[in-house]
């Protein structure tokens, strides 16, 4: 029972991380990738960790992998950031509305790619 236990959330997490890769590929802007590619790839990889603790035979093999699912859930939020906050600054951002919301926050106005770099 707990074997089957175990299968299915290692399936759903490997469905999660299917989803997460037909995403990186299907969405439009690097934004749009980046949160399918975090959010599934922090969750399937959350999954699978927590299948194979549920399927362990021996109890010193659950805590390295719940430390994993502790360093994804720590780290994949940040790097997700710091992805995304060097987007903004350096990539022509697609939007359908021309709204830059981000623009002069800490002191930093985003480059314009259309504009020259001494015109302002």
């Amino acid at each position: 029972m707990r074997s089957t236990i175990a299968q299915l959330i290692t399936l759903a997490g490997a469905a999660l991380m299917l989803a997460s890769a037909v995403g990186v590929i299907r969405f439009p802007s690097v934004f749009h990738r980046m949160h399918a590619l975090s959010v599934g790839g922090a969750s399937g990889i959350g999954l699978i960790a927590i299948g194979a603790a549920v399927g362990a035979d021996e109890p010193k093999a659950i805590l390295p992998l719940l430390a994993v699912v502790a360093f994804q859930f720590m780290t994949v939020p940040v790097a997700s950031h710091l992805i995304g906050r060097a987007a903004h600054r350096s990539v022509d951002r697609v939007t359908t509305t021309g709204i830059d919301d981000l623009a002069g926050v800490n002191g930093h106005a985003p480059r314009d790619h259309h504009r020259p770099s001494g015109e302002e």
